[in-house]
């Protein structure tokens, strides 16, 4: 240890990483100087000292990175727990065996604890209808998720009384959004484009200066090609890249546009193709691989490849970058375009008539539009967005709570548009971070990162109009002109679909045995929270070719496999450990 941190008024433990460290000590200058050693001191130690001189909140906002910290006040006796912007590193907390206890993986906190982690029947609904966790919320009875930028305080008293205060936000994509807007926008294209490519490129630049090399996951999407092109144009060696090809994905016989941007930059691709056994082994497995976990089930069959190629790209480089979090900023998904043009036309006809269609649609829930009788445009999408609407029959009768809302609620001086990819920032973005979050188990960071999960590219996206980032109805207009400077645009609009996995397909194949045994009514005895007689009818009507109900079954297979790994994931310690408060006083004795 080089820096006496007993000297100081905080300690701090980290979990995942601090990109800009070398920035937070060269700020330190003048307060390392009374302190012989900081220089060379650690991110922890370097930490304790900006806390020190700065105060925490200030220190937060200096930081970039995926990172939690611990932080102890050793003059208040409180001890503070912070996370990332975005939600990059996973991180939960709660009390086990009278002691405050956090890690990167909610099994973590019961590794040395006799209990047995049990589900929370309060979320369990949330997950059954969404797909996901959601924000700020955990699978785990007695196991709290901070939100992103949230940050939770614990006295001298709560921490004796067991007693979980209600964390606040120290960052707020509220409050940049807001401040984005008061600005004057950038409303003409060449202007927002060349604005996008100058921002994204720094930002890339940023994790290129990192050690070891860096690769980047090609899912066939324009922010990914973007990236590498990037990171190509900075590099004096091929760049790792790396797609996915399945025998049930797209049926289009063109090459995706991974495979067609690495061709055409010269990266040193690797395509991992996978036969449909090899997918349902992959499934069947628990979407697992030896040394490779993520800390919440993938309730979204969407989600699934970008899983595979994550695991599987993760064994060739340690540091993976990807395009998550574009598509919230820019407009990236099909439905930032399509809801409200569904929207604009359905409303048009009376409520009442509506309801009556919806009613009349009910007898086929597999084949009538979601959102059909909402009242308001936020309503229909919150039906459009959940893979089971009608989640209420398949819940035990015990079960009270139901999903609360997803997506955030005010903000009525925002457009439809507008507000839609406010909330799939927020709303949305942090539990698909969670679920495809994948670190090895000799590491709290995350393998993952993503260069446009930046407040400052979260600034400049909200200076430009809805109008621009989705023109003529196209996604993500400004990302995809910025690509045309790297890639022909011949070559990119002449791209096939990008892979996807049927599990509907799938279920009535090679892993209706595996479902079989999951839907049970042994097996769902062993889940309380659900109707076994409503899941297995389900089931059943799927079998026999009803309906396509696999994204209503998806969520309930996950969660059974989950839960049955909790005993497994609580015999491992996972990443960096379960950390205790007593572990943190004596990391620095």
């Amino acid at each position: 240890m080089n820096l006496n941190v007993r000297n100081l008024d905080y300690s701090v433990a980290v979990f995942g990483q601090v990109d800009n460290l070398s920035d937070v000590k060269d700020k330190l200058y003048p307060a390392r100087e009374r302190h012989p050693g900081a220089k060379k001191s650690s991110v922890g130690e370097t930490l304790s000292l900006a806390c020190s001189a700065w105060g925490i909140d200030r220190t937060l906002d200096f930081l970039r990175g995926p990172f939690a910290l611990v932080i102890r006040d050793r003059l208040r006796g409180t001890v503070t727990l912070a996370r990332d912007r975005f939600g990059e590193q996973p991180f939960y907390y709660g009390f086990v065996d009278g002691e405050l206890a956090c890690g990167t993986h909610p099994a973590d906190l019961f590794v040395d604890s006799q209990h047995t982690p049990e589900l929370d029947m309060d979320v369990l609904p949330a997950f059954l209808e969404f797909g996901q966790v959601p924000v700020g919320e955990c699978l785990l009875s007695r196991v709290h998720k901070l939100p992103p930028g949230g940050l939770v305080e614990y006295s001298a008293f709560d921490l004796s009384q067991g007693r979980h205060p209600e964390p606040r936000l120290w960052w707020s994509a509220y409050l940049d959004v807001e401040s984005a807007r008061a600005k004057a926008p950038y409303g003409e294209l060449a202007s927002a484009v060349y604005r996008c490519t100058d921002r994204v490129a720094l930002s890339v630049d940023a994790y290129l200066r990192g050690t070891g090399p860096c690769g980047v996951l090609l899912d066939d999407g324009v922010p990914s090609s973007l990236i590498a092109a990037y990171m190509q144009r900075d590099s004096l060696l091929p760049v790792p890249s790396f797609s996915l090809e399945l025998e049930s994905g797209s049926r289009s016989t063109r090459p995706g546009l991974g495979r067609v941007t690495a061709n055409h930059l010269g990266t040193r691709h690797t395509t991992f193709s996978f036969s449909d056994t090899a997918v349902c082994d992959w499934i069947a497995g628990g979407l697992a691989d030896d040394g490779i976990m993520a800390p919440e089930p993938c309730g979204r069959p969407e989600l699934l490849p970008a899983r595979l190629l994550r695991q599987y790209a993760a064994r060739e480089v340690p540091r993976l970058l990807a395009g998550e979090g574009a598509a919230a900023l820019f407009g990236g998904r099909p439905d930032h375009v399509r809801l409200p043009r569904i929207w604009q036309r359905i409303s048009g006809m009376s409520l009442s008539a509506r309801r009556l269609i919806s009613q009349t649609l009910a007898l086929w829930p597999s084949r009538g539009p979601a959102g059909l009788a909402a009242s308001s445009f936020r309503e229909f999408c919150g039906a459009r967005r959940a893979v089971n609407p009608a989640i209420r029959p398949f819940l035990s009768p015990d079960i009270d709570s139901l999903p609360r809302s997803q997506l955030p609620r005010g903000l009525s001086e925002l457009t439809d548009q507008e507000w839609l990819l406010l909330s799939d920032l927020i709303g949305n973005l942090p539990g698909e971070l969670d679920s495809l979050s994948v670190m090895k188990t000799e590491q709290s960071a995350p393998l993952v990162r993503y260069p446009f999960l930046d407040p400052r590219i979260l600034y400049l996206a909200w200076r430009i109009p809805a109008s621009v980032r989705m023109r003529d109805g196209e996604p993500a207009w400004p990302l995809k002109e910025a690509l045309f400077w790297e890639v022909p645009r011949a070559a990119v609009e002449g791209c096939g679909e990008a892979a996807r996995v049927d599990i509907g397909r799938l279920l009535l194949g090679s892993l209706r045995d595996w479902a079989e045994e999951l839907l049970s009514p042994g097996s769902l005895a062993d889940v309380p929270a659900l109707e076994p007689g409503a899941v297995r009818r389900l089931w059943k009507n799927h079998l026999r070719r009803n309906g396509n109900y696999s994204q209503a079954l998806w969520p309930m297979l996950q969660l059974i496999a989950w839960q049955r790994n909790l005993k497994q994931l609580q015999r491992a310690r996972f990443s960096a450990g379960c950390l205790t408060i007593g572990d943190e006083v004596r990391m620095y004795e």
